[in-house]
């Protein structure tokens, strides 16, 4: 994740997925569905902490 448009898309895709799945699974009433959509993204979270990283450049240099 060398550039800023991988970084980019990969947040938003983070935040849309775990929204959405969030918001999915209370609508269809699956609790199921919402632990796994909370799994994945406590799994993804190291991806989006580094397109996170990317985007946000540290303020101390």
């Amino acid at each position: 994740m060398k550039n800023g448009f991988t970084a980019f898309l990969a947040f938003i895709l983070y935040i849309f997925g775990v929204v959405a799945g969030i918001g999915w699974s209370i609508y269809l009433k699956q609790y199921a569905l919402l632990v796994s959509v909370l799994a994945l993204g406590v799994m993804a979270f190291p991806v989006f902490k580094e397109a996170w990283k990317i985007l946000v450049p540290p303020k101390d240099k």
